[in-house]
């Protein structure tokens, strides 16, 4: 008789929560949403998702690790304790080292330890004839940095120029300069104390659109140096990779309804978000949250816009 009574109330409670809950059904409009985040990541190298680097430390042949791609250089480099020197003796030089593929939606650093003389250095994202070229690069005077440049040239020609102005409180040494590429425009960094400073951001849709395949198969990105007599910088490394940065977040495996990453064909593909950039489709302008598909192929990982 108790168990019979137990499933009676059992029964009875569930048909009045029924009753209640189909009684005062909650519309879209009701319902409130609570920010529940304590932390936003913002160039956290632990969230980052590693595609290639020039670690001096871990670098057991320079010369076949990382080759210089222009055919006469005058820039000598040197390696010893863990950090790479390039230096121009007695003359102006240039100097081009290969450090990876190149990715148009990926975070790109240059650690810059220290600086003598004037020049510039910075990251070079090329076609295989050089005629094609997006360069972000810190310039600096008398071993102090003075502004970050952004050039772009098609076909051998100059079509954009830009500068701005190093921050004040910039520290001289213990530098990193950051290229933040969205495949139609870029952002551009300089960290100083383990804080990034936002010094400029281009959009060069109108020159170039980074999101088709075959130009990204032919790109590379590179360490670029170009020295003014007696000039020398010290470098700790560079890297490619994916990162939360800035307007560039929710970065996930795609999975299915039990949670199970989605591979096709060997690639693992995953979804990330940019905000603040719109990217062009079909000739047209988008606006909002635009979905990312990486892959990764082996050990190439590949990042490509609807």
């Amino acid at each position: 008789m108790t168990i019979i009574r137990s499933i009676f109330s059992i029964l009875l409670l569930t048909w009045q929560v029924t009753l209640i809950f189909a009684q005062g059904d909650i519309r879209p409009d009701q319902i409130l949403f609570r920010r529940q985040a304590v932390v936003r990541m913002v160039f956290d190298s632990s969230q980052n998702i590693p595609l290639s680097s020039l670690k001096p430390a871990m670098v057991h042949d320079f010369e076949l690790m990382h080759p210089e791609k222009l055919p006469n250089t005058g820039v000598q480099w040197k390696s010893f304790n863990g950090q790479l020197t390039a230096s121009a003796p007695g003359a102006e030089a240039s100097s081009l080292r290969w450090v990876g593929g190149f990715n148009p939606f990926a975070t790109y650093d240059l650690v810059i330890e220290t600086s003598d003389g004037s020049g510039s250095v910075g990251l070079a994202f090329v076609n295989a004839t050089r005629e094609d070229s997006l360069v972000a690069a810190l310039r600096f005077k008398d071993g102090k940095p003075e502004a970050v440049t952004w050039s772009m040239r098609i076909n051998g020609q100059v079509v954009m120029e830009e500068e701005w102005a190093v921050p004040s409180g910039i520290s001289n040494s213990r530098l990193t300069l950051r290229a933040q590429m969205s495949a139609v425009g870029v952002n551009l960094f300089v960290e100083s104390n383990g804080r990034s400073h936002m010094v400029g951001y281009s959009d060069f849709a109108q020159h170039l659109d980074l999101r088709e395949r075959t130009r990204i198969q032919q790109m590379d990105f590179a360490l670029q140096a170009d020295l003014k007599a007696n000039a020398q910088v010290t470098f700790a490394g560079a890297s490619a990779h994916f990162s939360p940065g800035i307007g560039q977040a929710d970065i996930r495996a795609i999975t299915d309804e039990e949670g199970s990453p989605l591979l096709e064909d060997g690639r693992l593909w995953c979804t990330m978000t940019l905000r603040g950039r719109a990217l062009p489709a079909s000739g047209k302008a988008t606006s909002g949250t635009t979905g990312i598909h990486v892959w990764r192929d082996q050990s190439r990982w590949t990042a490509q816009a609807p």
